[in-house]
């Protein structure tokens, strides 16, 4: 077992989980002696076995010369890039013989839960985990491919599918309005109807799309045209759209009548809103390609070099910068997880196997987390009240810390990878539940809060 780490003069205290809860299986509970509802995943062995490539040909055909960055949207490893002209493999999902059943319990009310049961689960073998899920007016949207579906967020009971599912995404699920928004076939975004999954509209930009962001009935989404694009949510008509000098894989934040998003360019740009007008950029030395988070005035943005800026909301000047890496500069050429910012801090995954919780107005750490072995590679993180809860993708395990101390208050290791290769999408908590992606379908787990 390797020796914890001493914390760096003023980074703060180094939590570090010395065991690994066991993988999530048929009569396990994340807490010693919690009672956990009944629960019907296949059968899973205390270890999960190995991950296997299989080649799926028929998914190859309809990829049109994939670039690196697509590739890598579909969970590619850097070996599969390397041979796409040879054929692509994937991973399985384990054991998928009860594929597409849903598992969920009765749904009906059974009290305060103990934090970190599993409450249901959607055991449908989806690629959720590298695609994020999306939760809007109490239902959770979710895809396998271009197939979405609709679970009810208080049950795991399935409401609908739509889409077409011979369509290959690369971006995560949006939802509000009325409207789902995901990515079809390439350059397509599409809007499907929340309460049935038809088809509202569909835009094609110049590239293919990436991630959108839907706010006051606008959507905006970036592409690989190097615009971003803002459209009617109801009908998909072009409001305006915006040029940068590089990729847009970053989706974008709104507030306060301004639109933040970053780019390949290395800038991070402010727009307003109903017009599309820069009203200021910050350069940053590498790309933006997490979401920014904007508090209280400042905007958080983290670069692909992993260093976390505040820069002032209204002019886009630093305020403080925080590198999140160790002894040298990491230079992700993956997406790095966005940070969240609540009660006064900044939380945001760093690329040296940390979550960091920084003071929100002066960048000051006040705490750092880990795990012993130093294989954590947390996700984006989600917080909730005083708890913040952040997945290790790769392990497929959930932390929920205190969000003023970051001692751990439990885990649970959801027996599979969450997160892409590209994409570290991570939990998203609400009061009574934290809900989980990950490569063998939807979990929902009690937070302890609230009833079920």
């Amino acid at each position: 077992m390797a020796a914890p780490r001493s914390p760096a003069p003023g980074s703060g205290t180094v939590l570090r989980t010395p065991t690994e809860p066991a993988p999530y299986a048929p009569g396990s509970g994340a807490v010693s002696g919690a009672s956990a509802l009944p629960h019907r995943l296949p059968t899973q062995p205390a270890t999960p076995p190995a991950l296997v490539p299989r080649p799926v040909p028929d998914q190859t055909a309809q990829l049109p010369s994939p670039t690196r960055r697509r590739a890598l949207k579909f969970g590619l490893g850097a070996a599969a890039v390397a041979a796409l002209g040879t054929g692509v493999t994937l991973l399985p999902w384990g054991n998928s013989s009860d594929a597409g059943k849903n598992r969920a319990p009765s749904g009906k009310p059974v009290g305060t839960l103990t934090a970190g049961t599993v409450v249901w689960h959607f055991d449908e073998p989806v690629m959720a985990g590298s695609y994020g899920p999306a939760l809007s007016d109490g239902v959770l949207y979710a895809q396998r491919d271009s197939e979405t579906y609709a679970v009810d967020a208080s049950t795991g009971r399935e409401l609908w599918r739509g889409g077409d599912p011979t369509a290959h995404s690369i971006g995560h699920l949006t939802a509000g309005g009325g409207m789902v928004f995901t990515v079809g076939q390439p350059k397509e975004l599409v809007a499907l109807k929340s309460d049935g999954g038809s088809t509202a509209w569909t835009f094609t930009a110049g590239d293919d799309v990436d991630d959108a962001t839907v706010a006051q009935g606008v959507v905006y989404v970036g592409s690989l045209d190097k615009h971003l694009h803002a459209l009617d949510a109801a009908t998909g008509a072009k409001k305006w759209d915006f040029a940068t000098g590089d990729f847009i894989v970053s989706p974008a934040t709104v507030d306060s009548g301004t639109v933040y998003v970053g780019s390949d360019d290395k800038n991070l740009y402010a727009l307003n809103a109903a017009t599309g007008t820069k009203k200021w950029s910050f350069e940053g030395g590498r790309s933006f390609q997490a979401s920014p988070a904007v508090a209280g005035g400042l905007v958080y943005a983290l670069n692909n070099d992993q260093i976390l800026y505040a820069l002032d909301a209204a002019t886009g000047a630093k305020k403080w910068s925080a590198p999140l890496y160790g002894s040298a500069p990491a230079k992700v050429y993956d997406t790095p997880p966005s940070p969240v910012v609540a009660a006064g801090t900044v939380f945001a995954s760093g690329s040296d196997h940390l979550l960091h919780a920084l003071d929100a107005k002066t960048g000051a750490r006040k705490w750092t987390y880990g795990t012993t072995p130093d294989i954590f590679e947390p996700t984006t993180p989600s917080v909730h009240a005083n708890t913040v809860y952040v997945g290790d993708r790769y392990r497929g395990t959930i932390y929920a810390l205190d969000t003023a101390t970051g001692s751990k208050r439990w885990a649970f290791n959801s027996g599979a990878r969450m997160g892409g290769t590209l994409d570290a999408y991570g939990p998203i908590a609400t009061l009574s539940y934290v809900y989980v992606a990950n490569e063998r379908g939807l979990l929902a787990l009690a937070t302890g809060d609230g009833n079920h």
